[in-house]
């Protein structure tokens, strides 16, 4: 098995990944409608996901579980068309600086549904303080800068993303019931599967699927990037990284992900950053540190099931994802 430092190494690239993810989803969007950047993204993950399962022959069991196919319906249409939906559409309005620093609030946003759904809590009260200290992150970038200097597809486009980052956290606690009856992957490859269906008859019916095939290769390049990036290459290593090393440890590394987006951002979008995105950055980052770090008494039920993504990706119980 790797040593852990191999894991600290992989885990670190996966966060580059998913943070370069928002640049990548500026750019897309820029070109395409949110529909069919949708469908082009996890129609490829969804392929290289299912791939996969085949290779490990790790097939669904016969007979077909209704139940849990409904729950795979459900979390497909909420986590991955309907989140991403938003991500899109929030990152068309406002930067990806906003948008890598709101997303940076999903962890916050999972474990306060862990609390509200799952009854979970912390030993630590103080760990309870991480709530508020990274909402108020999230409030200098959409609030506060707003009051500066109002931009109204801003302020829009972040109250979008902010939905999108509260509606993980109850896709989240969806996907930590669904994953009692079948393994993390299989659930996310169903979910990411329905949602390429939702997003491609979406595209289709407001009649931009016919433009797929005269998109330059930057747009493509964007695509398997989030595609074969984000969704695939981000899960199996995120996830190795929850096996080997706890979903706690883990997820600490999830603050790097609104570090890396803002820093690409600037490089690649030559993006402005306002002192209002750099404190809010910083609290939220703060914030999820305080929720994320061990408790002194772990607890079945405690920190491990909060720490999780934005990739993905997608999909808790540490998640998560977005995937």
């Amino acid at each position: 098995m790797p040593r852990p430092a191999v894991y600290y190494a992989l885990l670190t690239i996966t966060m580059a990944i998913w943070g370069g993810g928002w640049v990548a989803k500026k750019i897309l969007v820029s070109v395409v409608t949110p529909f069919t950047a949708g469908f082009l993204r996890f129609a490829i993950g969804g392929m290289l996901l299912g791939a996969l399962l085949l290779a490990k022959r790790d097939l669904p069991q016969k007979p077909v579980n209704w139940s849990l196919t409904k729950l795979i319906l459900v979390i497909g249409t909420l986590g991955i068309f309907v989140y991403a939906t938003l991500e899109f559409v929030g990152v068309a309005l406002a930067t990806a600086v906003q948008g890598s620093i709101i997303d940076g609030f999903c962890p916050t946003s999972i474990a306060l549904f862990a609390i509200l759904m799952h009854g979970e809590r912390f030993s630590n009260k103080w760990k309870y303080l991480g709530f508020p200290v990274s909402f108020l992150g999230v409030l200098f970038v959409v609030g506060i800068q707003a009051l500066v200097d109002f931009r109204p597809e801003y302020f829009v486009g972040d109250l979008v993303l902010l939905a999108g980052a509260f509606l993980w956290g109850f896709y989240s606690s969806l996907v930590k019931y669904g994953v009692r009856f079948t393994s993390p992957f299989k659930l996310t490859t169903g979910a990411v599967v329905v949602g390429a269906t939702l997003f491609g008859i979406s595209s289709f019916l407001e009649g931009s699927f016919s433009t797929i095939t005269a998109l330059d290769s930057t747009v493509w390049f964007c695509a398997f990037y989030l595609g074969a990036g984000s969704t695939f290459v981000g899960f199996v290593i995120y996830y190795s990284g929850i096996k080997s090393l706890g979903a706690t440890r883990a997820g600490i590394f999830l603050n790097l992900v609104p570090v890396f987006g803002t820093v690409f951002s600037v490089l690649v979008l030559s993006e402005q950053v306002y002192i209002t995105f750099i404190l809010g950055l910083f609290l939220v980052v703060l914030g999820v540190a305080m929720i994320s770090l061990p408790e002194k008494k772990p607890q079945s039920s405690g920190p491990d099931s909060h720490a999780q993504p934005h990739f993905t990706a997608s999909v808790p119980p540490n998640h998560d994802e977005n995937p």
